[in-house]
């Protein structure tokens, strides 16, 4: 058999050897890295796709601000918005305003005071009707009036030869007039302990947000996870309302990840909405953009792990609404992807899903955005909305962020 003459540093394995530990020891740098950036960006240049026209944008724009006033709107607004969607048929809604703090009006609590003062003086209470909804009664105060009243009350004596049928019509008046003084309290006040009721449903923008996201059954809000590594416990547990609607117990690790470090990126705190408005949610999703090293976006984590359990973001428990499905439904596989019923979604080890963008088509956008004004208005019909998955949020200057894209420059949040 004839020995070849090729040199060991000519032969093709040689050489796959030498560019696989170049790529070894390489793989981390910076350079290799951004070269993978430029890669991706370049590829998504040079892809072409067809976004999907199920979803649409409602923008709080600069005409929307122009036209509702200065921000933060009463958060009666956004309910109003969130009834007109629902009522329309619309499939699910994903606000991505944060609703972390309450707003209260400042006469509100003018207004319970007044109620309150009602109460504690006896002079009335409330009750409920067969519906639930609350109403005045007169408070136990009248009766004790009613007892000073009669004690208190003149007795009449029949006047000298006083025909006794006129004395018995004097004395039914007198009765008549002390049942007059009473009720010429006894139901103004109760008038006015129901217009505070009111005073009190119309002030509570709160309540009245709660309300709509109620019943509308389809609201998605946000919360935000700070990144970072644990190094003891936490300050605070999740709220129940979420970790029992939101967190995923589906977990699967069939490439034991425990061993090769495989989990979500974890995180030490959370902002969340606040409980009256939360505990009404479809479900609440993290918002939280990862910016790489040259401040672009180009991935998402679908999970994030709070302290050893794990919570969907935004946009997965949206899809997923959108399939009628909910957090039971989603499978997590760690250092895998994510299962969403029967659509499975590839990930990095970490559960971040490289995102896809879409460019405008001859100065359309990708996807349907109107101002958010223009259909609380009414110039754009709300049944434009039908069966839709609708986001709400802010694009207006000061409001909306710009972000870098491997694209162009779009707005987020």
């Amino acid at each position: 058999m004839k020995k070849s003459n090729i040199a060991i540093w000519k032969r093709d394995w040689f050489l796959a050897l030498i560019l696989s530990a170049l790529f070894l020891v390489f793989s981390q740098s910076a350079l290799l890295q951004s070269l993978e950036r430029f890669a991706y960006d370049w590829g998504l240049r040079g892809s072409t796709g067809v976004p999907s026209d199920r979803v649409a944008v409602i923008a709080i724009d600069d005409e929307s601000i122009n036209n509702i006033g200065r921000w933060p709107w009463s958060r009666e607004i956004q309910a109003e918005m969130i009834d007109l969607l629902s009522e329309s048929g619309a499939k699910v809604i994903g606000h991505t305003s944060f609703f972390f703090e309450p707003q209260r009006d400042p006469g509100l609590e003018i207004v319970e005071s007044i109620g309150i003062y009602l109460e504690d003086f006896g002079l009335a209470a409330t009750d409920f009707d067969i519906e639930g909804n609350p109403t005045s009664i007169p408070g136990y105060g009248f009766d004790d009036l009613c007892t000073t009243i009669n004690d208190e009350w003149p007795i009449l004596e029949p006047d000298e030869d006083e025909d006794p049928l006129a004395f018995a019509e004097r004395q039914a008046a007198s009765v008549e007039n002390m049942s007059f003084a009473i009720e010429a309290l006894e139901l103004p006040l109760a008038e006015l302990h129901q217009q505070v009721f009111a005073a009190v449903e119309a002030l509570d923008v709160d309540q009245i947000l709660a309300n709509s996201v109620a019943e509308a059954g389809n609201v998605v809000l946000p919360m935000f996870f700070y990144i970072g590594q644990p190094l003891g416990n936490p300050d605070a547990a999740m709220p129940a309302f979420i970790s029992d609607t939101s967190a995923l117990f589906n977990i699967q690790d069939n490439v034991q990840a425990a061993q090769n470090g495989l989990f979500p990126l974890e995180s030490v705190a959370y902002d969340v909405p606040i409980d009256v408005i939360g505990s009404w949610a479809s479900g609440i999703g993290h918002l939280n953009a990862l910016l790489d090293v040259d401040g672009g976006i180009r991935s998402e984590p679908l999970v994030l792990d709070y302290f050893g359990e794990s919570y969907p973001s935004l946009s997965l428990l949206l899809a997923a609404k959108s399939l009628n499905l909910g957090v039971d439904d989603i499978s997590v596989k760690l250092g895998e992807g994510v299962d969403v019923g029967a659509l499975s979604i590839g990930t990095d080890d970490a559960l971040q899903m490289n995102t896809f963008f879409y460019t405008d088509q001859n100065g359309v956008p990708a996807f349907q955005v109107d101002s958010f004004y223009d259909v609380l208005s009414g110039n754009i019909p709300a049944s434009k909305y039908r069966d839709k998955i609708v986001l709400i949020g802010a694009t207006a200057v000061g409001l909306g962020a710009t972000q870098v894209t491997p694209l162009i420059r779009q707005w987020h949040r």
